[in-house]
């Protein structure tokens, strides 16, 4: 990880060395995430770091405890099924976000691109879609939509806002991995206080485990 990391950081140096400007923009994969401070700062603001491995980490552990969330995200970044797109739309300027569920039949609004190169994602209910705005939306494909005469449909009742009380859990892991401090601080964060983590794994012999943990100040 860390050579991969010191492979991308001399890339983004050598970019910012270069004798003409650079205009566009950057998105650099980071191994470590110890090492993205460092990798964002030589690449300044033209630059967005993806730390990987820590993604891949948070979504495993989000699907192990939320059955069916795998499929969720196998839906929406997979080449099958609905995708991502973004759109102008002239004809919605002055449209606020709530309504653009109305327009599009075949593909569902989740965000707005702003004519200032932002992507914001769940804007407020109020925004106003403004000139040179494009929609993001879910949909088949680029072709299967496009805005129509807005249709009042009924969504029926909203779902309780009470979440249900949480539970005690007892966690095991199996394996381990060099990231493996973020992953229980992040468990630690969403589930009940008592719950307990029993960890199995020939990656790291027993006598070590508890000192590398209390290295990395669990």
């Amino acid at each position: 990880a860390d050579r991969a990391d010191s492979d991308t950081l001399r890339t983004m140096l050598l970019l910012r060395t270069m004798s003409r400007s650079i205009k566009g923009h950057v998105v650099a994969e980071v191994r470590d995430i110890d090492n993205e401070p460092l990798v964002a700062m030589v690449g300044g603001r033209m630059t967005d770091t993806l730390v990987s491995h820590d993604m891949v980490g948070r979504l495993m552990l989000l699907s192990a405890r939320q059955p069916g969330l795998a499929k969720v995200y196998e839906s929406l970044l997979g080449f099958e099924g609905d995708e991502f797109y973004k759109e102008e739309w002239p004809q919605l300027v002055g449209t606020m976000f709530r309504e653009l569920q109305r327009h599009f039949p075949d593909a569902v609004p989740i965000g707005v691109y702003t004519n200032e190169e932002k992507a914001w994602l769940s804007p407020p209910p109020d925004y106003v879609m403004q000139p040179g705005d494009q929609v993001m939306v879910l949909a088949e494909d680029n072709n299967t939509y496009s805005p129509a005469e807005p249709v009042d449909e009924d969504a029926g009742e909203a779902p309780s806002p009470e979440k249900p009380p949480q539970k005690v859990e007892k966690i095991l892991f199996c394996g381990w991995r060099r990231d493996i401090r973020d992953l229980l601080q992040q468990l630690d964060r969403i589930v009940e206080r008592g719950s307990e983590v029993h960890m199995m794994t020939h990656c790291v012999p027993l006598s070590e485990r508890t000192e590398r943990l209390l290295e990395d100040g669990l």
